[in-house]
């Protein structure tokens, strides 16, 4: 009886689990954050949308940027001034966090001059990983409006007698920190070291809620792998490692349904990014998936209590819905991290 008690308090206090991540990814944000928000200098809607160029010719938008932090800088490529030592700054930020860092996005801000060729140009130069960083350019209005009415700072070209080679434009220094859900959280300015000292702190504070995605597939993984083998241990009669391995499967799925939450919550959701019949068939994936995902805590705990209970016949009829149900919910997960994270466009 006592075993019995023990496991119905695990399966209450992971159904507290999943209730209290639920109202947490569902906006309970701690006052100090809210405070902190409410005492931002930028927009809380975000980086205004914009549509640029890259120097590879593809057009990128706020969109594009969405689900992963992002730092942003402003240079021009024939500028005699700081802009290389912002470049070099932007380069060791490439070198220190690797494609598992921020991605990196430099504005021109001399975009008559700066066309994606000479962007290619220079972005060689620096040996900047095309995929990771991105150096944009568009219209001169467009570029100006962006930075002074979503970064909130100036820049301005020269003009008369002011105008002098390599002093063009006037602007900031500063590098932008922009969260996954688009929204700067932090300017740091590059000609100064213990700045920039505070954004690798702050970036390696954020950073790791961005492995979740990885994790999360490989408890979906791990869950499909203890539901078969729960199913060929009970089809052997084997009832108490069936027992076993099905209990380690529903807190595999309680853990992935945790880091899940806590991966929404501080990240957002990431656009999917690919066109055609594979985008159809994604979105008809995910549809199904969230549906029946919202059924499988209530099922696999009522499944569970009856089979502690040793009540087997309800407990077989309502396993023969869970098992498929639950099955499904795990094998999709995984299908689609593969296709948002590493299919087309991903």
């Amino acid at each position: 009886m006592n075993v019995l008690r023990n496991h119905r308090r695990r399966i209450r206090a992971a159904g507290i689990v999943w209730l209290l991540l639920s109202w947490l990814a569902c906006g309970g944000v701690p006052p100090a954050a809210a405070a902190e928000v409410a005492t931002s200098p930028w927009s809380p809607d975000g980086v205004e949308d914009f549509t640029l160029t890259e120097r590879s010719g593809k057009t990128r938008t706020k969109t594009d940027l969405l689900g992963r932090p992002w730092v942003a800088c402003f240079v021009f490529t024939r500028c005699a001034g700081p802009c290389p030592l912002v470049t070099s700054q932007m380069k060791q930020l490439q070198e220190m966090f690797g494609t598992r860092g921020p991605q990196l996005v430099t504005l021109t801000v001399d975009p008559a001059h700066d066309t994606p060729e000479i962007l290619a140009r220079y972005a060689e130069t620096w040996g900047a990983d095309p995929e990771h960083w991105w150096f944009l350019t568009g219209d001169q209005s467009a570029i100006f409006g962006l930075i002074h009415r979503s970064f909130r700072m100036p820049v301005q070209e020269t003009l008369g007698e002011d105008r002098k080679p390599g002093f063009e434009v006037i602007h900031s220094t500063n590098m932008m920190l922009v969260d996954a859900k688009g929204r700067i959280v932090g300017k740091f300015n590059a000609t100064n070291p213990d700045e920039m000292a505070a954004l690798h702190a702050e970036l390696r504070k954020v950073l790791w809620v961005f492995q979740l995605p990885a994790v999360n597939a490989s408890l979906n993984g791990a869950a499909t792998l203890l539901l078969l083998a729960g199913l060929g241990l009970i089809r052997g009669g084997r009832r108490t490692a069936h027992k076993t391995v099905m209990l380690t499967a529903f807190a595999t799925s309680i853990a992935f349904l945790a880091c899940y939450l806590v991966y929404h919550f501080y990240a957002g959701s990431k656009p999917f990014r690919g066109t055609g019949p594979v985008r159809w068939a994604y979105f008809a994936i995910l549809l199904t998936h969230v549906v029946l995902a919202v059924a499988v805590p209530v099922l696999a705990s009522i499944t569970i209590y009856r089979g502690l209970k040793a009540d087997w016949p309800r407990h077989r009829k309502i396993a023969k819905i869970t098992f498929p149900i639950w099955l499904y919910v795990s094998v999709t997960g995984v299908i689609i991290y593969l296709l948002l994270y590493h299919g087309p466009a991903g």
